[in-house]
């Protein structure tokens, strides 16, 4: 199972517009646990982390934010997200993909996670930075 990106639906209204995150109707509802938000500073990397249980439904609010994925092959792949109002976009991000994140914006990031089960510190397995390289810079 692979991390994907989700088009997000923009409505104009007059004065402004809705961007609709995500709704019980929507094919990638999975629940909801707690929603949160992620404050990047620049060039900090976070993670490696692999949940074992929550399915991340994260957009970003301010800035850029590059996400890193690995698979239990070795095999990497990346993508980058900016500010969800100009990107119209949200990633879904499945349990069981080992994943990190870094701000790519001078100013940090906000990333807020849309999850289907509240944080539990014990549900996340995160294995160290060196051991999963994937193109980062410590």
């Amino acid at each position: 199972m692979k991390a994907e990106l989700i088009d997000l639906a923009f409505v104009t209204a007059e004065g402004g517009g809705i961007l609709k995150i995500i709704r019980k109707s929507s094919d990638h509802f999975q629940g909801f646990g707690e929603l949160y938000f992620s404050q990047i500073s620049y060039g900090a990397f976070r993670g490696w982390k692999t949940h074992q249980e929550m399915e991340s439904f994260v957009f970003v609010l301010e800035g850029g934010v590059s996400f890193h994925f690995f698979d239990d092959y070795g095999a990497c792949y990346s993508v980058n997200m900016h500010r969800a109002l100009d990107s119209q976009e949200a990633l879904r991000i499945p349990a069981g993909v080992n994943f990190g994140f870094k701000s790519n914006t001078p100013d940090g990031a906000v990333l807020a996670n849309f999850a289907n089960i509240e944080h539990r510190p014990d549900e996340a397995i995160r294995p160290p930075l060196k051991t999963h390289a994937c193109g980062w810079e410590k």
